[in-house]
């Protein structure tokens, strides 16, 4: 994801630059980061697009998740929407997730 497209900003909270996760890459010049787990988790949970759901509905992904990280996230990037809908669908894909997979 090319974080300097606002587009896709909107569905990560505005810290996620805190959690980001350095990538294992055997490189000598460039280091590679990633974001958090829960950031990315937050994110699909956004677009809820084919592919994410079937990223994020796999097992070593929901059984890794920080569940009271995810809470806060989540209440954070939809602090950040610009509108009810978007919010309203950010909570309820979260609860149907939390409820199938926690």
């Amino acid at each position: 994801i090319h974080m300097n497209v606002n587009a896709y900003r909107i569905n990560f909270p505005e810290d996620y630059l805190d959690r980001i996760v350095e990538v294992n890459i055997p490189t000598t010049k460039v280091k590679f980061y990633t974001v958090s787990l829960e950031d990315l988790v937050v994110s699909k949970l956004c677009g809820m697009r084919g592919k994410d759901v079937e990223d994020i509905e796999n097992k070593p992904v929901y059984k890794d998740l920080n569940w009271d990280l995810m809470d806060e996230l989540i209440e954070e990037v939809c602090y950040g929407m610009l509108n009810d809908f978007d919010v309203n669908a950010l909570k309820a894909n979260y609860e149907n997730y939390k409820e199938r997979f926690r």
